[in-house]
């Protein structure tokens, strides 16, 4: 597979994810502006819980599959063992969710239907990662596009009769999840067929728990703010931190999409060297940098338009503190795939210790910085340990043979010294450093061959 390739497969699964984000992101959102914000903010931490149940459910294995594939080349075995493995585990998780949650936290009020719904998903989850992987793993993209338009879709159109309730809300969630699942993983049988045997499943738990570990700890470490503020402060100011964060995981949206096809694309271009592996990863860091600078002038510029055009007066103070959560996860983004190269390099426990380290600190951080400063203190604290996480893991990649070079921070560079211009015409700013970046990535990466 070619760099040129890569790239093209690359950006069509990303317009698929990109969708789908966005019929995420509108279904909070108009979930947030139907809501009271308290109720809001309840979901919020709601969706952060059932996130780290997801990963739980998927276990690894959307990493592991092409992993183990581009290892071994034994497709079938490994889609055979992922399958048995996704099931045991989601079996207990349905088993939590209908009769362990209910005892443990006594809710048998109608508030226990959105907390089953919401865990009830997970299953689909990670049976949906595991097909997609499966998919990806092939290089083979149709059914991954697919997948993530019909779930954007679902999200878009169901929040429309049921978004404003917490009920109303785990319905579209499950349902969004359920369908594209179950749709992925008959198609992947009947195009594939499955091996009975399980001579890769050893393989595959070993992988998926490390993996698992790896996506937790990286998943609290991103969502800790949320729940560090639902036990420190009141629910109202949790939905606005929610509020806040939702638009800003915009600026995510780009890394996400990208990530899912990244890692697979990534471990085949490592079996033809290091160093054309090395140019993949600085291509795709420079264009994503392109739409990030963009993103990054607006957050700033337009923060207080953005916030009430998307959720209303009633959500005016998230303004505050969203250029500060997009800041940080643009920290993230600005040195390119450092968490899916990780991975594809084998550095997984290095990665795990790391996001434990981090995650503590975290902690720690708002543990002193929320009683002083609210929701600013929780944004302060996720900034600096993302950033520390960007700036480690991208130093090891350097001394694992992934060049850093200068060339993919053009953009950013360009965007600085067009900031006079955008105070006077926003528009007029954004096409001047699209195309000064695209000529960039034209001289540096297209002529220079």
């Amino acid at each position: 597979m070619s760099v040129k390739k890569s790239i093209l497969s690359t950006a069509l699964v990303a317009t698929g994810l990109i969708i789908s984000s966005l019929g995420f992101f509108l279904y909070r959102v108009w979930n947030g502006r139907l809501m009271d914000v308290e109720v809001y903010g309840a979901l919020g931490f709601l969706l952060s819980f059932t996130s780290l149940l997801s990963f739980m459910a998927a276990s690894g294995t959307i990493a592991a599959i092409p992993k183990l594939y581009s290892k071994t080349g034994r497709l079938k075995e490994i889609l055979f063992s992922s399958l048995v493995f996704t099931f045991v585990l989601s079996s207990v998780i349905v088993f939590l969710a209908l009769i362990v949650y209910p005892i443990i936290t006594g809710f048998v009020s109608a508030d226990f239907l959105s907390y089953t719904l919401f865990l009830l998903s997970v299953p689909f989850y990670a049976f949906l990662n595991v097909s997609l992987g499966t998919e990806r793993a092939l290089s083979r993209f149709e059914l991954k596009v697919f997948s993530d338009i019909t779930k954007g879709l679902l999200l878009i159109f169901l929040s429309m009769f049921f978004a404003g309730t917490l009920a109303g809300a785990s319905t579209t969630y499950l349902l969004a999840f359920a369908v594209p699942a179950t749709l992925s993983l008959l198609y992947v049988l009947f195009k594939h067929g499955v091996s009975t045997s399980f001579s890769m499943l050893k393989d595959v738990v070993r992988l998926s728990f490390i993996l698992f570990f790896l996506s937790a700890f990286l998943k609290v470490l991103f969502s800790i703010d949320i729940l560090m503020l639902s036990v420190l402060m009141e629910e109202t100011f949790v939905g606005i931190y929610t509020a806040a964060q939702t638009v800003a995981s915009i600026a995510f949206l780009l890394f996400t999409s990208v990530s899912f096809v990244f890692l697979s694309t990534f471990l085949q271009l490592l079996k033809k060297g290091i160093e054309t592996a090395s140019t993949y990863y600085n291509k795709l860091s420079y264009l994503l940098n392109i739409a990030v600078v963009v993103l990054l002038f607006y957050s700033f510029y337009f923060s207080h338009q953005i916030i009430t055009f998307l959720y209303g007066e009633r959500y005016i103070e998230a303004s505050n503190v969203f250029p500060m959560l997009v800041l940080a996860y643009i920290t993230y983004i600005a040195l390119g795939l450092v968490g899916p190269a990780a991975v594809a390099l084998d550095m997984e426990r290095f990665f795990i210790k790391l996001s434990a380290l981090l995650t503590i600190l975290n902690v720690v951080l708002n543990l002193l910085l929320i009683p002083a400063f609210g929701i600013y203190g929780a944004a302060i604290s996720s900034l600096v340990s993302i950033l520390l996480l960007s700036l480690i893991l991208r130093y090891e990649l350097q001394r694992k043979g992934i060049k850093l070079e200068l060339k993919p921070f053009f953009p950013y560079i360009t965007g600085f010294l067009l900031l006079p211009a955008g105070l006077v015409n926003p528009l007029l700013y954004t096409l001047t450093v699209l195309a000064a970046s695209l000529l960039g990535y034209k001289v540096f990466y297209v002529d220079a061959r």
